[in-house]
């Protein structure tokens, strides 16, 4: 029980002291305990989200000035790759002008340099002729020239008294004996001197003023000045040439005519044959035919110019078999006028104007061109008119009239046909980049001898001239209501179908070429080419072709160099070229007819100018 009771007073008095401090606390603050941590809490949580805040925006700052640092640091490595670069572009522009102030400097001293050479090899060349004129003009013996005063000046009269000075005395003691000058009283008289015509009145001395025997030999010869050597005028350009006497010898009227030479213009007329051989190897149907030497091409050529509007070309294959068909008196002749800048006439015998760089290239190319796909089509040179315009340089435009070149013959076909068929060509020419790029078109018709028939060509050429790199492409496709070369109305031919050896099918040719050149070596060129060729029948013919139906592919390549002996000169070259031929036929009845071939051509061609 007494424990009972002094844990009840304890619990009391406890009770008691809480609810003391508790009141007193509420004196002082007007809170109680609970409610002072609470807001301590509140307090402490402010503070925190104060100072999160604070952090967040600490950092926020730093991020801005951290960027903006960055930035400032990326403009300025920009800036320095600008600026580095702007440099560079600088440098490289000062290096341009100055290495193209040191390519004019080094052209100017090259230049100079050349003309001096020039100058050299002129007045070397002028002593020469002059030393050849002299030696064969001037035949005086021992001191037969003379100096001094034996020059003549003016209208022709000798300086001085006309004795000779120097060279023109003998040796001794200056005065001849003899006919020259007598002994004694030191004149001749008779011939020594004529007298009354001995002194001519007005120019000089007249040709008998001076006798042979008047000046003895070694004063001046008989040759040495001739009769017609001394005139009233002078010395005139038939008695003693430029080169006779020498520049100072002669003065004012002294020489005229042949004492200066010119070079003659030679533009008029320019002769030239051209000539083409090669030693063949042929290999055909896997058997090798042996080695040939042959004459491909023999050509004579003339052209020239009449005056600054009327220019000629004539031309001529010389061929001896004028027993053949295809035998031509000339296969050029033609004139062309200018009418001005843009505009040109050409009239008479001429090539037809088709496009493409397979037809343009050049004599010197004829073993790398492929002659089925224009120069078996073309028999020969037409005759008619080209209006050739030039819009601007480097641009040409040509429109074409011409006979047809048909090569059918009238006896073969029983319809109505064309007495002259005509034939039309439309040319575009063009070249860019001084010439780099180069293009050819053209489109042609002609006329066949049966009415309805045709020949129409379409041909397209480019060209891309990156030296020492060249590349060259054609497309060419051939519409034929009668085949022009005949290889298939051949094969037709031989087979003597019934009732149809006699006609020519319709053929489409379509032909694709690529040339590559390169230049190696100065004078060495490296040539690759390449050719693609359809035929498709435009008709149904017999029992052998269905229309539109492809029954030929051809196939050619060729590789080769080709070397130019002399330098800066093409008009003589060498090639050495291998060939391969493939004719592949899609019908059963011809395909005996499929083809091979190889070859192998070591050749050469020039041209002479003859005028």
């Amino acid at each position: 029980m007494k424990k009972t009771k002094v844990l009840l007073l304890l619990v009391g008095l406890f009770y008691y002291y809480a609810i003391t401090t508790e009141a007193a606390a509420i004196e002082k603050t007007g809170y109680t305990e609970t409610e002072t941590i609470t807001k301590k809490k509140v307090m402490k949580m402010k503070k925190k989200k104060v100072m999160k805040m604070k952090k967040k925006k600490v950092m926020k700052m730093k991020k801005k000035k951290v960027m903006k640092m960055k930035k400032k640091k990326v403009m300025k490595m920009k800036k320095k790759k600008v600026m580095k670069m702007k440099k560079k572009k600088v440098m490289k522009m000062k290096k341009k002008k100055v290495m193209k102030m040191k390519k004019k400097k080094v052209m100017k001293m090259k230049k100079k340099k050349v003309m001096k050479m020039k100058k050299k090899k002129v007045m070397k060349m002028k002593k020469k002729k002059v030393m050849k004129m002299k030696k064969k003009k001037t035949t005086a013996t021992g001191a037969g020239r003379t100096t001094g005063a034996g020059r003549t000046t003016g209208a022709g009269r000798t300086t001085g008294a006309g004795r000779t000075t120097g060279a023109g005395r003998t040796t001794g003691a200056g005065r001849t004996t003899g006919a020259g000058r007598t002994t004694g009283a030191g004149r001749t008289t008779g011939a020594g001197r004529t007298t009354g015509a001995g002194r001519t009145t007005g120019a000089g001395r007249t040709g008998t003023g001076i006798t042979g025997t008047g000046i003895t030999g070694t004063g001046i010869t008989g040759t040495g000045i001739t009769g017609t050597g001394i005139t009233g005028t002078g010395i005139t350009g038939a008695g003693i040439t430029g080169t006779g006497i020498t520049g100072a010898g002669t003065t004012g009227a002294g020489t005229t005519g042949a004492g200066t030479n010119k070079k003659e213009d030679r533009s008029h007329l320019n002769m030239f044959i051209d000539l083409s051989s090669s030693l063949n190897s042929t290999v055909r149907k896997e058997i090798f035919e042996g080695s040939n030497f042959s004459e491909d091409y023999l050509n004579l050529e003339i052209e020239g110019k009449t005056n600054d509007k009327i220019s000629y070309r004539f031309s001529k294959k010389l061929d001896n078999n004028k027993n053949s068909e295809n035998y031509k008196i000339v296969d050029l002749a033609y004139l062309k006028y200018k009418w001005n800048d843009h505009l040109h006439f050409l009239i008479g015998k001429q090539p037809i104007a088709f496009g493409s760089m397979e037809y343009e290239s050049s004599f010197y190319d004829k073993a790398f061109r492929y002659s089925n796909v224009l120069y078996k089509k073309n028999v020969e040179n037409p005759v008619g008119f080209n209006l050739i315009y030039h819009p601007i340089k480097n641009q040409e435009l040509q429109l074409q009239i011409v006979n047809s070149n048909s090569n059918t013959k009238e006896k073969e076909y029983d319809n109505k046909k064309w007495t002259h068929p005509m034939g039309g060509t439309l040319n575009l020419n063009c070249s860019f980049l001084n010439k780099m790029i180069q293009s050819r078109c053209s489109y042609s018709i002609f006329q066949e001898n049966e009415k309805n028939n045709f020949w129409k060509l379409l041909a397209i050429g480019g060209k891309l001239d990156f030296k020492p790199i060249s590349m060259e492409a054609d497309y060419i496709l051939s519409d034929e209501d009668v085949e022009k070369n005949g290889s298939i109305t051949k094969i037709i031919q031989s087979m003597k179908l019934n009732n149809n050896n006699n006609h020519s099918p319709s053929i489409k040719y379509g032909t694709y070429l690529v040339k590559f050149k390169y230049n190696f070596l100065p004078r060495w060129n490296l040539i690759a080419k390449g050719e693609y060729e359809t035929g498709i029948s435009k008709r149904e013919f017999s029992d052998l072709f269905v229309k539109n139906q492809l029954f030929k592919r051809l196939y050619t390549y060729y590789g080769g160099i080709e070397f130019f002996p002399v330098k800066n000169n093409e008009d003589i070259s060498l090639h050495l070229v291998y060939q391969n031929q493939r004719i592949n036929y899609n019908l059963d009845k011809i395909k005996k007819e499929n083809k091979n071939n190889h070859f192998m051509i070591l050749g050469f061609s020039y041209r002479v100018k003859i005028i």
